[in-house]
C-alpha cells in the first residue's frame, strides 16, 4: 500500500504521496477514552497529497532558522492569553512555562533527527512558506481532515495497528514504563498521561522513524509528541468540511488543532508550543488548491 518516496531537493524532507480516498471521521461513542469533541462520525473524501514521511527534525528546523534567521515564538517570548515565556515543559517537575526553552534547548536531550518541539503554529507556517520558497512547491500545514485519513492508513480501529494500546510501543513513542518511572505525567488541563503497559525505550521525544509506519509509509502519525494542524479550534465536528478541506472561519479562528491520536483532538492558540508539539508538512500536487472555501 505504500507508495514510492521523493525529495524536492537533496535535503528536503523525504515524501510519500498519499492516495486519494474516502474515510469515516472521528470516534464512535462506544470508543473508549473518546468524548463528543470527536463526533459526530462523518464521511469525508480526500484528494491525492504528498506527505513528509516523518516530522520535521531538528536538522530540518535548523536548517530554515539558519537560512531565514527567522526566531520562534519560544526564542521572542510570544505572549498570548495564557501562555508564559519560552516553552511549556512536561518532563521538568512541575510542570509549566520556561523561560529559555525553545526548539534547540526544550530541557531534554535532542539529536538532529528527534523531532522538533516548543514550535508554535506560527513557527510551523513560517518554516512551510520557506520551503515553498525554496522549491518552487506549495507545502503547507495539514487540515484536520488529511491528517486523521494519513494517520489512519485504510484502517478504521482506534489505532492503526489495532486495538491494544499495549501494543503501542513497537509503532509509536508512548507514555510507558520508561516514562513512567520519572514520576506521574500531567497535561495543561491537569490529565494524567496513560501508561502503556510496554517498553518503547524512550523516556523523552524517539529519533523519526525509529518505530514501524503505518500502511501508508508514514512514520510516527501516533505519539512522540502532537503535529500542528492547519483548521481553526471547533468544539464538534457537526459543522465541519466533508471535503477534506481546514476549516477556516478566521472571524471565530480563536485556536487551532493540534492532533496525537487518530480521533483525538486539543486546541491551542497559535502562538501556543509545549515540548510536545510539532509539524509536518504535506507537498501540493500540481492542481491541488492549498484551501478551498466552504
Amino acid at each position: 500500500m505504500t507508495s514510492a518516496f521523493f525529495r524536492d531537493c537533496a535535503d528536503c524532507p523525504e515524501m510519500v504521496i498519499v492516495p486519494a480516498g474516502r474515510f469515516t471521521m472521528g470516534a464512535p461513542a462506544s470508543e473508549e477514552g473518546s468524548d463528543d469533541g470527536e463526533r459526530p462520525q462523518h464521511l469525508v473524501t480526500v484528494k491525492s497529497f504528498a506527505l513528509g514521511r516523518s516530522e520535521v527534525t531538528v536538522a530540518d528546523f535548523e536548517r530554515f532558522v539558519k537560512a531565514s534567521g527567522y526566531r520562534s515564538d519560544a526564542e521572542r517570548n510570544t505572549r498570548v492569553r495564557g501562555f508564559g515565556d519560552g516553552c511549556y515543559t512536561y518532563i521538568s517537575r512541575p510542570s509549566g512555562w520556561e523561560a529559555g526553552r525553545s526548539w534547540h534547548d526544550p530541557g531534554f536531550k535532542q539529536g538532529a533527527a528527534n523531532p522538533a518541539v516548543c514550535v508554535s503554529w506560527n513557527d510551523a507556517q513560517a518554516y512551510a512558506a520557506w520551503l515553498s520558497k525554496r522549491t518552487g512547491r506549495i507545502y503547507r500545514l495539514l487540515s484536520e481532515a488529511e491528517w486523521e485519513y494519513a494517520a489512519r492508513a485504510g484502517t478504521t480501529t482506534s489505532r492503526y495497528w489495532g486495538e491494544d494500546p499495549n501494543h503501542a510501543c513497537k509503532f509509536a513513542n508512548v507514555a510507558d514504563r520508561a516514562l513512567a518511572v520519572k514520576g506521574p505525567l500531567f497535561s495543561q488541563s491537569g490529565e494524567a498521561a496513560t501508561i502503556h503497559d510496554c517498553d518503547d525505550r524512550h523516556a523523552e521525544t524517539a529519533p523519526v522513524g525509529s518505530f514501524r509506519p503505518n500502511a501508508f509509509g508514514l512514520y510516527d502519525m501516533l505519539g512522540n509528541v502532537w503535529e500542528w494542524t492547519q483548521d481553526c479550534g471547533i468544539n464538534r465536528y457537526a459543522d465541519a468540511p466533508r471535503d477534506g478541506s481546514a476549516w477556516l472561519r478566521i472571524q471565530l479562528c480563536l485556536s487551532e488543532v493540534p492532533r496525537r491520536l487518530l480521533a483525538r483532538r486539543s486546541r491551542r492558540r497559535a502562538g501556543g508550543r509545549t515540548q510536545r508539539v510539532r509539524s509536518r508538512v504535506p507537498e501540493l500536487p500540481p492542481g491541488f488548491p492549498p484551501c478551498q472555501d466552504d
